[in-house]
């Protein structure tokens, strides 16, 4: 699988016109090459700061309103602090199945505090003008996001990072914004089906959410989050 996965990013210059099927294999072998990398890092990790949130709700008094939105607050930080931790871990291991080498869990997670930094400057420049953009009219947020598509895995696979690394990620995305953002959608809709399975089952199955099933109904787009991330850099290595 190792092999596999770096065949899938080196060779990919070649393959620039490779569909979404073929890029959706690729990215499931690469996924299957780390296991508990890709799997078990995002699941465990979100897993435990809902936990910590549930934990934190429960002790604090919801009144005086400030109190609740303090704890809004200090839940948005870690998971943004969270979210940016995982990308770098995942998009690093990512890089060093496409060099063949052999991955453990450390070293994944070595690789991905040394590009932590940058991975969290990227992230932080992205998210800002993501926001503004959807704050002021929907549609300028969705074009930047799909402008800043490759931002992330230009920080780990290149030497840019942080403003730098959304100029590149626009100069790759210009003159096949279509295609990138075609890429992106048809994967985003696959996904997000496989995700919300669980949720329609217990609805048909007339359970109803509470905290609890809630996180377990949220599990399974943690794990497509490793699938998308790995697939941004397949297509970031289809464009160079």
């Amino acid at each position: 699988y190792a092999r596999t996965a770096g065949y899938a990013i080196g060779q990919a210059p070649a393959a620039a016109s490779r569909g979404v099927a073929r890029i959706h294999r690729d990215a499931w072998r690469t996924l299957l090459a780390a296991p508990s990398v890709f799997l078990a890092l995002p699941l465990v990790g979100w897993l435990a700061l809902d936990g910590l949130e549930l934990g934190l709700a429960a002790a604090l008094p919801s009144d005086p309103p400030m109190t609740g939105a303090a704890l809004s607050v200090v839940n948005a930080v870690l998971r943004f602090f969270l979210e940016a931790w995982i990308l770098s871990v995942l998009l690093c291991t990512t890089k060093l199945l496409a060099t063949g080498s052999e991955v453990s869990f450390p070293t994944a997670v070595r690789a991905g505090n040394t590009a932590f930094f940058r991975t969290l400057a990227t992230s932080w420049s992205m998210t800002w003008r993501v926001t503004i953009g959807l704050a002021l009219c929907v549609v300028p947020g969705v074009v930047l996001a799909a402008r800043y598509a490759l931002a992330l895995p230009i920080t780990i696979f290149g030497e840019s990072w942080g403003a730098k690394a959304l100029g590149e990620s626009e100069a790759y995305v210009s003159g096949q914004w279509w295609r990138l953002f075609g890429y992106a959608t048809a994967m985003s809709m696959i996904y997000a089906y496989i995700g919300a399975l669980p949720g329609a089952c217990l609805a048909l199955a007339g359970v109803s959410l509470n905290e609890v099933t809630s996180v377990l109904v949220a599990s399974p787009f943690r794990l497509v989050f490793s699938l998308l991330t790995i697939e941004a850099a397949l297509i970031y290595a289809d464009t160079r």
